[in-house]
């Protein structure tokens, strides 16, 4: 069996809730991700930041960089996995809630990596056979329509000026 420790990324870049929202972005930049999880001090996940939170917080509300904090606006519920999971029920669980990144915690809680569709990408062809059947083509295709799939087809954006 494929689990999350085969394919995951380990020692991942992490952040806490006290953090500006410029530092958040300087540690993403420099360790190319665009998710960290937020960690208290005994290195418990309490939540996650994305670089599209990031975005929102700075673009929509306002928020200064420099002054903001990552508890602001970080996402507070945590979906996660552990390294002995089935790796198929992790990718289920990214496409059920239409994530890209799960961070991977031990059963305390404690941040051991980050599972990303880019993981379970760049090891597709990795593994054959049996234990490669959840990084099939088809599956990770599948993982990706539910990712992308509108949570509301009836909303529409509208542009201005634009019909």
């Amino acid at each position: 069996m494929l689990t999350v420790g085969d394919i995951c990324t380990r020692s991942p870049r992490v952040t806490t809730p006290d953090a500006t929202l410029a530092q958040a972005a300087k540690v993403m930049w420099e360790g190319d991700c665009g998710m960290l999880p937020v960690i208290d001090g005994e290195r418990k996940v309490i939540g996650v930041i994305s670089d599209r939170d990031l975005a929102l917080a700075l673009a929509v509300r306002g928020a200064k960089a420099h002054e903001a904090k990552v508890k602001e606006a970080m996402g507070a519920r945590v979906v996660s996995c552990r390294l002995d999971e089935p790796a198929g029920a992790a990718l289920s669980r990214l496409a059920k809630f239409q994530l890209r990144r799960l961070p991977v915690v031990t059963a305390g809680g404690v941040i051991e990596g980050v599972l990303s569709i880019a993981d379970a990408i760049r090891n597709s062809g990795r593994f054959m056979g049996e234990k490669g059947q959840d990084l099939t083509g088809d599956a990770i295709i599948r993982v990706l329509q539910s990712i992308c799939e509108s949570p509301d087809a009836k909303k529409t954006i509208q542009i201005p000026g634009k019909r």
